[in-house]
Order: structure tokens, then sequence, then C-alpha cells
């Protein structure tokens, strides 16, 4: 520490070149926070919250299409099947065309079955039961948008049409559930499936998914093959998938994200290497007569290469958490706008991604730092006068 002042003095002995220099790290770990937040974000979502004792059926021709509702009974005789719900999102806005929701019509006793993280008062369960148009809403779309049992939710569906020929719905808010340990994706409202299906236009007695629970997560290889060969001779043949092969198959359709993701990252942090080596050796060359002096006061080699890369250190760390804390708190308003129609609105920047980014914050302080401290190291105090 009592080298600290000399340390500040020698970052601030170019204002303009110090003050760009952070602005590139913090604009390159920003990048770094919002991308590795989506990339390492869905890799922690699929490991920790999906379930390989569910399975999501879906159209084989078209993942996105839909199937007959009298599917759902014919799944449900297959041994091992435990519950079953049939499912239609619909997905629209709400009050303001950026407040997209996704709304999901199930049956309602089936999905607290298969979804036991899903928590829910007795009584407002037993309210949505009672009320056709009700919505069971995510605790976090309720904070969000300030709703409460009672109120009524219009929605302006974008893809299910009402039996009027409009594109106009609304609920009542009969209950607020709460997820364990992913309070951040309760975002969605949770429908009655019978009535969105009589009240809906178009697509009458059709599901865009059905959703399964097994006895036993085990038995999934028999049992997925055994729903597909129901339907192998039909015209609306199915796909049976465990719950965390279907969102990495669905995330896939994007593309290779890892791929995409480390590449621009890598691409961004290679060309900052330079950038911020070059700053660093550009600022002792500029100081060679300096050293030679210190030097001649006594300061030994080692102290020399360590003033240096401490320089290296404190820009490089300083500028990285603050790019990694501003990915953080931006972070979230873009999965509300990207992530709202694929379930990723809850997502947030997991703690992984601070630690990855004090790693590499770390590696390129060193990387950068470590040949001028060096050069600073080995300077013989004759040559760094001459240079006066």
């Amino acid at each position: 520490m009592k080298y600290f002042l000399l340390i500040w003095a020698g970052l601030w002995r170019k204002k303009a070149r110090t003050i760009l220099t952070f602005a590139s790290i913090v604009t390159a770990f920003f990048l770094f926070g919002m991308l590795q937040g989506i990339n390492l974000g869905v890799d922690s979502l699929v490991s920790q919250f999906l379930d390989t004792s569910r399975l999501r059926i879906s159209n084989r021709v078209n993942r996105n299409g839909v199937m007959p509702l009298a599917h759902a009974t014919r799944i449900a005789s297959v041994a091992g099947v435990q519950s079953i719900t049939p499912l239609t999102a619909l997905v629209g806005t709400y009050q303001d065309p950026k407040n997209v929701v996704v709304s999901l019509a199930v049956d309602v006793d089936s999905w607290f079955k298969i979804y036991p993280e899903f928590k829910l008062p007795a009584d407002q369960r037993a309210a949505m039961n009672r009320t056709r148009d009700g919505a069971l809403v995510g605790i976090a779309a309720a904070e969000k948008y300030g709703l409460k049992v009672g109120d009524k939710v219009p929605v302006q569906s974008f893809n299910v049409v009402n039996s009027d020929g409009s594109r106009n719905w609304e609920f009542t808010v009969v209950g607020i559930y709460d997820i364990d340990q992913a309070r951040n994706f309760a975002t969605n409202l949770l429908l009655n499936f019978d009535y969105v299906n009589e009240a809906r236009g178009p697509g009458k007695n059709t599901a865009m998914q059905m959703i399964v629970r097994l006895t036993d997560p085990n038995r999934y290889a028999t049992v997925a093959p055994a729903i597909d060969e129901l339907f192998a001779n039909s015209a609306d043949q199915t796909m049976t998938q465990n719950e965390k092969d279907f969102i990495q198959s669905t995330m896939s359709q994007i593309g290779d994200i890892n791929f995409f993701v480390n590449g621009i990252v890598g691409a961004v942090l290679f060309t900052l290497l330079f950038l911020t080596g070059n700053t660093m050796m550009q600022s002792v060359r500029e100081r060679i007569p300096e050293i030679g002096v210190l030097k001649t006061l006594g300061f030994s080699n080692t102290t020399m290469l360590t003033l240096v890369l401490s320089e290296s250190l404190i820009l490089t760390i300083l500028s990285a958490a603050v790019g990694i804390v501003a990915a953080s708190v931006a972070f979230p308003a873009l999965m509300d706008v990207l992530g709202s129609q694929v379930g990723l609105e809850g997502l947030r920047v997991p703690p992984i991604v601070f630690a990855w980014g004090g790693v590499l914050a770390v590696a390129l302080a060193f990387a950068s730092g470590f040949p001028p401290a060096w050069r600073a190291q080995r300077l013989k105090i004759v040559d760094a006068l001459r240079a006066r």
C-alpha cells in the first residue's frame, strides 16, 4: 500500500489515454457479461431446473405445429405415465406493445403434479378450478405489472384468435404462484386449457405440446419410444424428448450459441490484449528516465516489476468489474425484451460469469503488463538515465 500513490500517479500520467483504455476494457467486459450471461445462464437453467422425469411431446413434422387433443388420452394410457397435460401458449401483449406476456393454457391440476416446484396456496388453486377465465400469475410478473388477486388482465394475442374473430382476451387473476429456487422465472400466466380451447376460433381441440411426468425417470428410454409408436402411422406423428433434451434442441434451432458467443468474446479479448499491452508498453517507454531515477534512489528490480504490473492489474480489474456489473444491471432489461417469447425473461447473469470475468481480467492484466514490467526490471540505470 505504501507504493499506491506512485502506482496511481503512473496510471494518470496521460489522462486521455487511461480514460480511453478504461472505456475500452469496460466495453469489452460488458459484452462478455451480456453474452456469457445468455450462454452460461441457459446452461445453468438446463442443468438446475429442468427435470429428466418430465417429457415434452411435440409434432414430429413441425415442432411448432399442433397435435390433436385426443392424443392426450392415448398417451395417458402408456405404462409409466403418471400425469399429463396438454399445453397451448397464448403469446400477446399486456397494456403496452412492449409488455410481451406468455400465457400457458394447461390442465392446472395436472400441471402442479408435473411441476411440484410451482407453489400456490390451496384456496387460490380451488378458486382457479371454479373460475373458467381465471389466471394464475407468476410472482415476478405480478410484481412487474402490479397485479393482484381480483384484477382483470386484458391480453392482445399474437397467435390465438378468439371465437369472435378478434385477438382480444381477458382473464381474472385468482392466484399468484411462486417457483422454488427460481422466483425470477415465475413470469407466465397459467390459464385453464378447457376455457381457452372452447373460446378460441381456429385450432379447437389441438395442443402445441403434451407434457408428461413419469412414475420413474429411468423409464424414459422405454416410455418415449412407446408414446411415439402409438402415432407412428398417424397423420400427426409425435416426437417425445425429456425436458432437458427438448430445451437444448430448441435453443440449437437459434444456432450454436456457445460457438458464436465464444467466438465473439475471443475476438474482443484478443483485440483488447493488444490494446492494453501497447498502452502499458508505451507508458513504460515514456518513463524510462524516471525508472532510472527510482532505481538510483534504491528501488530494486523486483519492486519496479511489481509497480508496473500493479498498474496493469488495477486498470484492468477495475475496468472489468465496472463492465460486468453494468452487464448484470442491463441484462434483465434485455431478457425482458428478447427472452419473453422463449421463457428466458427470468434469466440473470449467473455468479460463474463474475468468477470467469475475474479470471480473464487477471490473465489479461498479466499478459499485457508483464512484458513492459519485465523491461522495467531489466533496465540498467546507465541506459535509463542516458535516455534523458
